[in-house]
């Protein structure tokens, strides 16, 4: 493990906070790596925002509220027309990649283990179909927004051709001297999008 995800843990609380304060949105679920107890220090953050039936669109148009002036750049997916689901995505400033998918109950978006509310009570999750979960080879790096492939790519260095001695801290790696280890190419591995055209509305996993 490179590190316990004190960074993410920050950003989940400041998230939520700003979440619980919107009328337009009912609830919000954690998923994946930090919802299961997993994460490190390279992990994302991988929430479901539920939105009132029938409000999608209110909710979606707030999304910048969720971050505010804390992202150094975000990026949308979605939503097509006619849809009540969307994904936005954002890096903090302290580089924290953070993925919220929009979605009322009517966009039929599945819910896969692990999680857990972090906004609202149980209805929220039970409001939304359970799936099992989701394997990685489920989704495709093709379409893929350039920050998230440069993500994938810089964690899966950091986690797996970082030296044993280095592992205890991704600042080791960020903020390290010129003369370190430079790391190669890692081979491309499967995206972690949260929506799939082959599987809309699935949530991927952390």
């Amino acid at each position: 493990m490179i590190g316990e995800p004190a960074r993410q843990q920050r950003q989940l609380s400041l998230i939520t906070e700003r979440l619980a304060a919107m009328p337009e949105v009912l609830g919000a679920i954690l998923v994946g790596s930090l919802a299961g107890g997993t994460a490190d220090a390279c992990s994302d953050i991988d929430l479901l925002v539920r939105t009132p039936d029938g409000r999608f669109a209110d909710g979606w148009e707030r999304r910048h509220d969720v971050h505010g002036d804390s992202a150094l750049t975000c990026w949308d997916q979605g939503p097509n027309a006619g849809s009540q689901v969307a994904v936005h995505r954002w890096v903090t400033t302290d580089m924290v990649l953070v993925e919220a998918l929009f979605a009322s109950p009517a966009s039929r978006a599945r819910l896969a283990k692990p999680w857990r509310v972090v906004v609202g009570d149980q209805a929220v999750a039970d409001s939304f179909e359970p799936r099992p979960p989701i394997d990685r080879a489920e989704f495709s790096r093709d379409g893929a927004h350039p920050v998230d492939l440069a993500f994938d790519d810089l964690k899966n260095a950091l986690r797996t051709m970082a030296p044993p001695a280095q592992r205890s801290s991704l600042k080791t790696f960020l903020i390290g001297t010129r003369s370190g280890p430079k790391l190669r190419r890692p081979k491309l591995r499967a995206s972690r999008q949260l929506l799939s055209r082959s599987r809309p509305g699935s949530l991927r996993p952390a």
